[in-house]
C-alpha cells in the first residue's frame, strides 16, 4: 500500500510510546552501479538533462558518501530523492519498501546539508507488516527528521523509533529528501553511514509553525518527544540566532510542547527548541519564523478624494504592503492600492483618487525579506461630500449651536440619521448611526467643523462655527 509522507507525519506526531541490529544493505553507501546509481536504493535519473543523486567522495567513512541534490528540470524543480522502497515521481511519495523483521529502539547518519534561501531537508523511515485481512500494509512503528541548518561537516542525526504496535514489522522503508516543502534549485544533501541502533537515544524534536501571532507575542510549538524531561527553547531576531534574547536564551519550558513568547516589539523572531533527556541535551531542531504583524490606526487627513493611512511600526521590516478596498472582506481591492509596497521608513500613506462620500477599508502587512506577516487589524474611513459647506436644500433639521455643544433636532422623527462631525483636519471626532429624534453634541473646543447628516435618500453637509 501507497503510504504518503503526510500520513506518516499525522501518524507519528500523534503516537508516542518502543531486538537486534539488522542492518539496511548498503548502509554505508559504498555499492555504486556507476556515479549516479546507488546499489539497492531507488532513485531517478535524468540522464542528458541531469543527476540528483550522485557519488560523492567526500565519506564520512570509506570512500564515499551519496549527494542528493535538487535540480531545475526543463522548467519544473525536483527535488533529489532515494528510498529503499519505490517512489511515485508524480507525487514524489514513497511507498513499498524491502523485507525487515526487527524492533530497533532508533537509527542514525551522518549529515551536510547546504540549503538554498531557507529550503528545508527531510528524512523519514517507517517499518510496516503486511495485514492479510485487510489487505493493506500496517504501519509498526517509524521515524522523521527535517532540517534547514547550513551544515558544512558532518552532523551526527540520531532518532528513536516510535512504535505504535506491538507486532513485529515485516518491511521497512527510508529515505531521504534534498528539499521537502517548497524546493530550492541546488539544495544540496550528502549523507553516509546509516546505522540500526538498539540503544538509548538522544533525539530532537521538530518545531511547528508559530500560532496565535500578534503585534507582540506569538506561540511557539513543537512535537512532543517521548521519555523528554524538558525543552529548551531559543528565541533570536535573526534567522542564524546571532541575536538570541536574553530572556529567551535556553528557556527551560518544562515538559509542555507550546510556549507563549510574549513582551516582545513588533518584527520578525525565530525559534527553536533542544530536548534535555535529564542530563543529556539533543541537538538542535529546525527553525521556525514568527512574522509579528502591525496595527493598523484611524485614518487622518479625509478628504473628498481620499485620506491618510496610519500604522505602527515593525523592527528589522524590509517593507510594508497595504490593501485598500471598498468591502469589509476584500474582494473590491482598489487597483492601485493592492498589495502597493511602501518603504519600511514610513508607518503612513497618502490614498488618493477615491470617490467622494464613499465607505473604504485598509489594512497592512510587514515585509521581512521573503516572510510576510498576517494582515493588521482592519480600519474603515468614509471620504468627504464634494462641499463640506452650507446647502440650499429643504432641511429636515434645525441646529442649535452654543460655545461647546451642537444641537440638532429632526422634524420627522420616525426616520433615521447618521451622523458624522470632522475636524479641520477632516478627522471624524463623532459618529452615531441611529439618531431619530434630536443629539446633542459636546465638542472639545470652539472652532470651525464640519456636519455630515444623511438618511437613506438624501446627505446633509453643515460647516459650523460655534
Amino acid at each position: 500500500m501507497k503510504t504518503p509522507i503526510i500520513v506518516i507525519l499525522l501518524i507519528l506526531s500523534s503516537i508516542f510510546s518502543a531486538n537486534s541490529q539488522q542492518q539496511i544493505p548498503n548502509g554505508n553507501f559504498e555499492t555504486w552501479s556507476d556515479d549516479y546509481t546507488l546499489t539497492g536504493w531507488k532513485s531517478y535519473d535524468y540522464g542528458f538533462f541531469g543527476h540528483p543523486i550522485t557519488k560523492n567522495t567526500s565519506a564520512f567513512e570509506g570512500d564515499f558518501a551519496v549527494q542528493i541534490k535538487t535540480l531545475n528540470i526543463l522548467g519544473t524543480i525536483i527535488p533529489g530523492i532515494i528510498s529503499l522502497g519505490n517512489i511515485n515521481l508524480s507525487s514524489m511519495m514513497p511507498y513499498g519498501g524491502i523485507p525487515y523483521t526487527d524492533r530497533p529502539q532508533g537509527l542514525s547518519f551522518e549529515m551536510k546539508y547546504n540549503p538554498v534561501q531557507g529550503d528545508t531537508m527531510a528524512f523519514f523511515a517507517y517499518l510496516t507488516k503486511w495485514n492479510s485481512e485487510a489487505g493493506t500494509s500496517d504501519t509498526i512503528g517509524g521515524t522523521f527528521y527535517f532540517s534547514d541548518y547550513i551544515t558544512n561537516d558532518y552532523q551526527n542525526i540520531s532518532l528513536p523509533f516510535i512504535y505504535q504496535s506491538e507486532e513485529i514489522p515485516d518491511s521497512i522503508n527510508i529515505g531521504f529528501l534534498s528539499s521537502a516543502f517548497s524546493p530550492k534549485v541546488n539544495s544540496t544533501l550528502i549523507v553516509d553511514d546509516l546505522q540500526m541502533l538498539n540503544t538509548p537515544i538522544v533525539s530532537t524534536s521538530i518545531c511547528l509553525p508559530a500560532t496565535n501571532v500578534l503585534s507582540n507575542e506569538f506561540s511557539a510549538n513543537w512535537l512532543a518527544v517521548p521519555n523528554a524531561t524538558s525543552y529548551l527553547l531559543d528565541v533570536s531576531t535573526d534567522y542564524n540566532f546571532t541575536n538570541i534574547l536574553p530572556q529567551y536564551n535556553q528557556y527551560n519550558v518544562g515538559s509542555i510542547n507550546s510556549y507563549s513568547v510574549s513582551e516582545l516589539s513588533t518584527g520578525i523572531y525565530f525559534y527553536r527548541v533542544s530536548v534535555l533527556y535529564d542530563s543529556e541535551q539533543s541537538i538542535y531542531s529546525n527553525r521556525m519564523p514568527a512574522a509579528l504583524p502591525v496595527v493598523a490606526q484611524d485614518a487622518g487627513e479625509i478628504n473628498t478624494g481620499g485620506f491618510t493611512a496610519h500604522w505602527t511600526q515593525a523592527e528589522n521590516c524590509t517593507a510594508y504592503q497595504i490593501d485598500v478596498a471598498r468591502d469589509e472582506a476584500f474582494t473590491q481591492i482598489e487597483p492601485n492600492y493592492s498589495s502597493l509596497e511602501i518603504a519600511s521608513s514610513e508607518n503612513n500613506l497618502q490614498i488618493s483618487g477615491l470617490m467622494q462620500n464613499t465607505t473604504y477599508y485598509y489594512r497592512v502587512r510587514a515585509k521581512y525579506a521573503s516572510y510576510i506577516s498576517e494582515n493588521s487589524n482592519t480600519v474603515s474611513t468614509s471620504t468627504l461630500p464634494t462641499a463640506m459647506v452650507d446647502v440650499k436644500l429643504q432641511k429636515p433639521y434645525k441646529i442649535e449651536v452654543n460655545s461647546n455643544t451642537i444641537s440638532i433636532y429632526f422634524d420627522k422623527q420616525n426616520e433615521k440619521y447618521q451622523i458624522e462631525v470632522f475636524d479641520l483636519l477632516g478627522k471624524r471626532i463623532y459618529t452615531n448611526s441611529d439618531v431619530s429624534i434630536s443629539q446633542t453634541i459636546t465638542l472639545k473646543k470652539s472652532t470651525i467643523y464640519f456636519l455630515k447628516i444623511r438618511n437613506k435618500k438624501l446627505t446633509y453637509s453643515e460647516k459650523i462655527c460655534p
